[in-house]
């Protein structure tokens, strides 16, 4: 009966990502990295057809004359050691604790701090800022107790109002998104005892309402039992979230179990149920809605589905990335839908992907923004891309060298990667080689080679030696100089 319940207790906070700004100036932006430091709609006929094909590949034409190679720089001023950024209207900002601040140059301006209100609950810890610098900005937060998280809405700047999903401690409780229509804001969240929570934390007061299970033809015993004291309603959305101009979306699983649906609010009152069955197999558990410019907005499921961009009323699929495992996808500063696959960060213009960066490591990152020409990571430290050396292998290099494998935070600083060492000890060319731990962006392991031989014949011999600890492993041959490395003796016992 209640099978969602025990998902949503594990459900996280949707960072800002999933709010939208009242208006962008749509123009384009160019990369400047730092130097030095009731029944279902129909899918519009139209869509899946005029849609760019799943399969397509990605425009190799560069978006500006040279693509830059970034690396990665940790920002910490003051010694700070901060994990995320947060892009709002206005502004890039970081949170420290309890207070909230955006950054100004090498610096950062705080100008706000979250009033403790989980004193009973361990206290609290913000997830999410979000809104629009400096007059409304909010941010998102729960407990640090996990089995009552109340995930909270507070208004940091400006007028609003302070709301807490699940006061009474309920840990079934997520905070969907938060939406901006005009003056007004949208608080959009799920709770044990009420199903689905619309609230209106900031202006005029909205009246949105879900379709009822009845209202889109749900059979009986096709809805779960998922709220206590409310009406079924036909989709528990998974999401919540709108674009700029006031078009509030959210997205689920028609009546529980038939097929994925968007509910769209073009104006406040009733919704249309728009079916994504074209190109959405199954909706995920935490799906995004990214707000573009004006009436657009985008949607990332998961890896395995293409995005869907949503523009003026219709629903198409883009093209695919080429690596559509380590899709990061985000937007602007300016609105416009950016995606990294691991190696190359594009931007989407005219129906293509168009390359506007390259990454000197292949990488995901926990979260990626551009803001004023300049692109922030997290990897659980803040870091901003910079332009920097391009390590691939060329003809000719003097440093050749083998990346093995990241290394896991979690590693004693001091291991020996006995395994690693035990292959390379039967190597033919071992007295020759260095076996290294660096950092670079992230603890990484390598070898040092004397040649682009050697180096392809190292990479052959670890993957014969090491089939088990190496199969998910991809061990590059580059043309780099680790700095302040940590040699390992190959020779050397330990663990």
């Amino acid at each position: 009966m209640r099978t969602q319940r025990a998902a949503w207790a594990l459900s996280l906070c949707v960072m800002a990502a999933s709010s939208s700004a009242c208006s962008r100036e749509e123009k384009q932006e160019e990369v400047t990295p730092q130097k030095d430091s009731p029944a279902v709609a129909e899918a519009p006929s139209s869509a899946p057809s005029g849609a760019p094909s799943a399969g397509l590949a990605v425009d190799a034409k560069p978006a500006t004359k040279t693509i830059p190679t970034l690396v990665m720089e940790r920002f910490s001023p003051e010694g700070l050691l901060l994990s995320s950024v947060y892009p709002i209207e206005g502004a890039l900002a970081v949170v420290d604790g309890l207070r909230v601040g955006r950054i100004v140059d090498e610096k950062v301006e705080w100008f706000g701090k979250l009033p403790e209100l989980n004193q009973g609950f361990g206290g609290s810890t913000i997830n999410g800022v979000l809104g629009v610098w400096p007059d409304a900005v909010d941010v998102l937060y729960t407990s640090n107790n996990g089995r009552a998280l109340q995930p909270s809405y507070f208004p940091l700047t400006g007028k609003g109002v302070q709301h807490t999903l699940a006061p009474e401690g309920g840990a079934a409780s997520d905070v969907l998104g938060v939406v901006r229509m005009g003056q007004t804001t949208l608080l959009g969240g799920r709770t044990f005892f009420s199903g689905f929570e619309l609230k209106t934390v900031r202006g005029p007061g909205v009246s949105l309402k879900p379709q009822t299970g009845a209202e889109a033809g749900c059979k009986e015993g096709e809805l779960d039992d998922r709220a206590v004291s409310a009406e079924p309603i036909a989709v528990m959305p998974a999401a919540f979230g709108g674009t700029p101009q006031g078009t509030v979306m959210t997205l689920g699983t028609l009546c529980d179990k038939r097929g994925p649906v968007a509910e769209v609010w073009d104006k406040p009152g009733k919704s249309r149920l728009v079916d994504l069955s074209p190109w959405v197999k199954k909706m995920s558990d935490r799906p995004r809605i990214l707000p573009g410019t004006g009436d657009q907005l985008w949607i990332y499921t998961d890896e395995t589905t293409p995005l869907l961009q949503y523009q003026n009323g219709t629903f198409s699929a883009l093209p695919r990335l080429n690596n559509p495992i380590l899709v990061n996808a985000f937007v602007s500063s300016q609105g416009q839908l950016h995606a990294s696959d691991g190696l190359t960060i594009h931007r989407h213009e005219d129906g293509t992907w168009v390359p506007v960066a390259r990454l000197a490591w292949p990488m995901q990152f926990w979260s990626i923004a551009l803001h004023d020409g300049t692109f922030w990571v997290s990897t659980g430290a803040l870091q901003r891309l910079r332009e920097g050396k391009d390590v691939a292998f060329k003809e000719g290099c003097a440093t050749p060298f083998v990346h093995l494998h990241v290394v896991s935070d979690k590693s004693p600083a001091d291991l020996t990667f006995p395994a690693t060492r035990k292959s390379l000890a039967a190597f033919p060319g071992a007295a020759e080689i260095s076996l290294v731990e660096f950092y670079d962006g992230y603890r990484r392991l390598g070898v040092k080679v004397t040649s682009k031989e050697q180096g392809e014949a190292l990479m052959a011999h670890m993957k014969a030696t090491m089939k088990t600890t190496m199969k998910d492993e991809a061990p590059r041959l580059l043309c780099y100089a680790p700095a302040k490395p940590r040699v390992i003796d190959i020779a050397a016992k330990g663990k």
